[in-house]
């Protein structure tokens, strides 16, 4: 009682008659308290936003250091079988460097034109081989000016850079060089094949159906080589 006495002071210092403050006394006392109004509070901003972000897929095959390993020492088991030293490359699907090695006895010029042969190769996704790419990108051909050949550093349009596949997914490129196209493209396709028999690689998407293009074999360049008098050796 006497808090609610208290409660009614201000009223009694105002002026209001002890009559009148008993009756709002006695109907607050039988009156029901109101139920709280559920008020909704929206989600923080960064919960929202996580809740309407589509679904990431899931990364692209890339092949691993272990393949990419398995890959370089098919290449050099053939390249000794046919008695030819050679530069090998090989790149992800982006065209950057996973793996390398020269053999001894390689020739020096040939260390960068295998990296651009497996470069051009997963420039163009993996659906050709550089050799394939010589026709089209030679004069006359729908793809030849001087961009072409200076895009992303530079590209390759001769074989010995082939497409590396695991499980169907383009995982990576391998390139050869070292010695005639000929040469470069039996090492590579023997090193290629070597993946046949890995598990294949994870993929989020379908692998893409191969793209025919025209074949013919780019004419060889000729380098000293580096006894410097021996006949010169190609590209």
């Amino acid at each position: 009682m006497a808090y609610r006495l208290f409660a009614l002071l201000p009223l009694f210092l105002a002026g209001v008659s002890a009559d009148t403050m008993e009756s709002m006394n006695d109907v607050a006392s039988v009156a029901e308290p109101m139920a709280p109004i559920p008020i909704p509070i929206p989600a923080p901003a960064a919960q929202q936003q996580q809740q309407e972000a589509p679904a990431v897929a899931a990364a692209s095959p890339v092949i691993s250091h272990e393949q990419a390993e398995a890959v370089v020492k098919a290449a050099v088991a053939k390249a000794l079988e046919i008695k030819m030293p050679s530069n090998i490359a090989v790149t992800d699907p982006s065209g950057h460097l996973v793996s390398f090695l020269r053999m001894d006895g390689a020739m020096l010029v040939s260390i960068e034109v295998a990296q651009k042969k497996a470069k051009t190769v997963s420039m163009f996704g993996g659906k050709y081989r550089t050799g394939d790419l010589y026709n089209v990108t030679s004069p006359g051909g729908p793809l030849y000016g001087e961009c072409i050949q200076t895009t992303n550093s530079g590209l390759l349009f001769f074989g010995g850079g082939v497409p590396l596949k695991v499980g169907g997914n383009f995982v990576g490129s391998l390139g050869i060089s070292g010695g005639t196209v000929d040469q470069d493209q039996t090492i590579a396709n023997a090193a290629a094949q070597s993946l046949n028999g890995l598990a294949p690689v994870p993929a989020s998407k379908a692998p893409v159906a191969p793209v025919a293009a025209p074949q013919a074999q780019a004419p060889n360049a000729s380098v000293l080589t580096q006894d410097g008098d021996k006949e010169a050796k190609t590209l």
